[in-house]
């Protein structure tokens, strides 16, 4: 008497999942994982998946969600992935193993997906650093105009010039009047300055609309003289 073959692993998914009505899209929707792996897994299709520790992540959900015995679902996976056996009805002999050309290499579509995984986490990783450093940075605030103090200057006003962060806000402040004025896209602004007698210590300070941070301020003095 010949006793039935045990089902597969993909077999045993399969009825599983049509035992609880369900079809691959509600499947996929429930795991979160694509509904072409959740049919390669039914099919037993390990090459079209992604490599062996994806595999075994996914068939560890689908025991979760299926309700089956996870140890069980991965020494079955075990089994298979390390000595499949040959297939059913057919010789197996009748499908040699694949073999490139001599000194090629087969690449595993596993294997691509995983280097992509590796490539989008280090893009993650990157752009997630650029604007960590975007953000913890103080904006630049670069006095041009006058370049340096003014010990001797006979004009009531003066026209203060200046380079900081793209739309940041320049406010002034250590005068009787203290205007503000928005940099321009290029980070380039000018704020006129109201004078008085004697020294005029005027302070201006950014504030970077992008970060919400301030920078550090800027100190000038002008020393207004009589005509």
């Amino acid at each position: 008497m010949t006793l039935p073959e045990p089902p597969t692993l993909g077999e045993m998914l399969r009825t599983a999942r049509l035992d609880r009505g369900l079809d691959l899209a509600d499947l996929a929707n429930s795991t979160r994982i694509p509904a072409a792996h959740l049919d390669a897994l039914e099919r037993g299709q390990w090459a079209a998946l992604p490599d062996r520790v994806y595999q075994r992540g996914f068939l560890r959900i689908l025991a979760r969600s299926l309700e089956l015995d996870a140890a069980d679902v991965l020494s079955r996976h075990d089994l298979e992935t390390r000595s499949p056996p040959p297939r059913r009805g057919r010789d197996a002999r009748a499908h040699p193993l694949r073999v490139g050309p001599a000194g090629a290499t087969l690449i595993r579509p596993g294997r691509i997906f995983g280097g992509l995984l590796a490539v989008l986490a280090l893009g993650v990783v990157v752009y997630l650093a650029a604007e960590l450093a975007i953000f913890a940075r103080i904006p630049e605030l670069r006095i041009t105009d006058p370049a340096a103090d003014l010990a001797s200057y006979p004009g009531a006003d003066y026209l203060v010039r200046g380079v900081t962060a793209p739309n940041a806000r320049v406010q002034v402040d250590g005068l009787r009047a203290n205007p503000a004025v928005t940099a321009g896209a290029d980070g380039r602004f000018a704020v006129r300055v109201t004078l008085v007698p004697g020294a005029n210590v005027i302070t201006l300070v950014a504030a970077d609309p992008l970060t919400g941070r301030d920078s550090e301020p800027v100190h000038r003095t002008i020393v207004v003289v009589p005509r």
